[in-house]
């Protein structure tokens, strides 16, 4: 399989599975867990921004700007559904957010926000994602009264965890060696769709288990 035939493959594929997870949120039974609300609305964007970004690209045009927005719009969103789960965090969670935009204006006054990818605040925004989330997972097996497994929200913040944590090591090796090996670097890219993928099936895992017991919110 070539390099053109595998984007097609994997974009169709994870857009596929974000759409299985959106359907699978609004089966969740209204009143839904604020949590849950959230986790809806950045799969909607996410699958909007992915959707316009792979038609711009079909018609060769750049489409970072809508990957800067989103990145950025996602963590924000991020720390405020952490904010829902840990009320008393609220102050790190201020801070973190606040060194996220702070990362990413930099990034941006040092580079072309409208055509370049802010690979370097990206990165920061992902340490910083994964880094919450982590703690988070952490005070919920602490605090846990059921066994994580059963407990819808965990499987949500494990795909979270496992994309974030993943992303900063990966975009950049791939950027270091884009120029030095290219095709090594187009593997090394490949590995975020397809986390991306298993972010997202576990999202819809997730929500599944939220619909059949929407009174344990985790």
């Amino acid at each position: 399989m070539d390099a053109v035939t595998l984007y097609h493959v994997r974009t169709v594929a994870g857009l596929s599975i974000m759409g299985v997870a959106l359907v699978s949120f609004m089966l969740i039974p209204r009143p839904r867990p604020v949590v849950f609300g959230i986790v809806g609305l950045i799969t909607g964007l996410a699958l909007v921004m992915e959707t316009s970004s792979y038609l711009m690209s079909l018609f060769h045009r750049n489409n970072n700007l809508l990957y800067n927005l989103y990145t950025t719009t996602e963590f924000l969103l991020l720390m405020w559904m952490v904010h829902h789960e840990r009320r008393n965090w609220r102050g790190w969670l201020l801070v973190g957010a606040a060194a996220g935009i702070l990362a990413m204006a930099l990034n941006a006054a040092m580079a072309d926000p409208l055509g370049d990818l802010l690979i370097d605040g990206i990165v920061i925004l992902s340490l910083l994602a994964a880094l919450t989330i982590g703690a988070l997972l952490w005070s919920m097996a602490m605090r846990s009264e059921l066994a994580l497994h059963r407990v819808p929200a965990f499987w949500l913040y494990m795909g979270l965890l496992l994309y974030f944590s993943a992303l900063p090591p990966v975009v950049t090796l791939a950027s270091v060696i884009s120029k030095k090996d290219p095709a090594l670097s187009l593997m090394l890219w490949t590995i975020m769709p397809v986390l991306s993928i298993l972010r997202y099936l576990l999202t819809a895992y997730a929500n599944r288990l939220q619909a059949k017991a929407p009174a344990i919110h985790g």
